[in-house]
């Protein structure tokens, strides 16, 4: 599966959505993931998922830091349910006007950078995420399915 993460602003919106963009991979088809996904059905369920991460900012950009001096932001979502097939489509959307003052850290220090990488860590969260259940069900496949014919 390859997902794409598309981000905007519209109106002092940040948006990001991580969708499908197109089944397959270098060792299955698209009608072989299309089967596996028909096969093992999956679903992401936001309830499940730790939506916390360290940022700092390079060039102006919000990254991801392991380093103990990063700025944590965490999310906290309604649940929802998200099966993964090829309509795949995670959206997440926040208002800058919305960010509170007390969210604005000496890293991540306008609410513009808030926003950015709150977008950030939810995009890496459900990437995360539905690479892990593809993992899953690719362990999975077998040659179970099919017909063979034998005489008699």
């Amino acid at each position: 599966m390859n997902l794409a993460i598309k981000k905007d602003i519209e109106n002092n919106v940040f948006t990001v959505e991580v969708y499908c963009k197109e089944l397959g991979t270098a060792d299955l088809t698209d009608e072989q993931e299309r089967e596996l996904l028909k096969d093992f059905p999956s679903k992401i369920f936001y309830k499940d998922l730790t939506f916390k991460g360290k940022f700092n900012v390079v060039n102006d950009v919000p990254v991801f830091t392991e380093e103990e001096n990063g700025e944590e932001v965490s999310l906290t979502l309604t649940n929802q349910e998200i099966t993964l097939d090829e309509n795949f489509s995670a959206v997440y959307r926040v208002d800058m006007n919305k960010v509170q003052d007390s969210d604005i850290g000496e890293t991540l220090n306008s609410k513009e950078l808030v926003c950015w990488a709150k977008c950030n860590l939810f995009a890496k969260v459900i990437e995360d995420e539905a690479a892990r259940i593809l993992i899953n069900i690719r362990s999975k496949a077998n040659t179970f399915s099919g017909e063979t014919e034998k005489i008699i």
